[in-house]
């Protein structure tokens, strides 16, 4: 997903009260955790997002909706 940028891992704290999970597989480094992140955080106000390049995993809580 991401070239030409430096790959480093961005974690943040999971939701407490995660609602929705998915796997992100082209989700390979921090600056595309970020990308993802905020992209959702835009779209879902009040949303918790944590973003794991790691386990390639994106936990949002406070959304109950998939689309």
């Amino acid at each position: 997903m991401c070239n030409g940028h430096q790959h480093h891992h961005e974690t943040t704290a999971a939701p407490v009260n995660a609602g929705l999970s998915f796997h992100v597989e082209d989700m390979t480094c921090g600056h595309c955790a970020g990308v993802i992140k905020g992209a959702i955080e835009k779209t879902v106000p009040g949303a918790a997002v944590h973003a794991d390049p790691a386990s390639r995993t994106v936990v949002v809580g406070g959304a109950s909706d998939a689309a």
